[in-house]
């Protein structure tokens, strides 16, 4: 999604819990998709219990 699109778009009620927000450094966007892609199935099942439902919105910026 856009900034614009999620400006737009009212978030959905939801369990509210911990906000935050993870700066990450990679060398490439490549390389923290096939960092994610590389994870196991039981990490995931370890972290996303404790995920809000609208985590997923990741923003990438080319600093390079």
């Amino acid at each position: 999604y856009s900034e614009e699109e999620l400006a737009n778009t009212p978030e959905e009620d939801h369990d509210h819990g911990e906000h935050f927000v993870m700066i990450e450094e990679w060398d490439s966007i490549q390389d923290r998709i096939n960092f994610g892609r590389s994870l196991s199935k039981e990490h995931h099942m370890k972290v996303i219990p404790y995920l809000l439902p609208n985590h997923s919105h990741e923003f990438y910026k080319d600093l390079s």
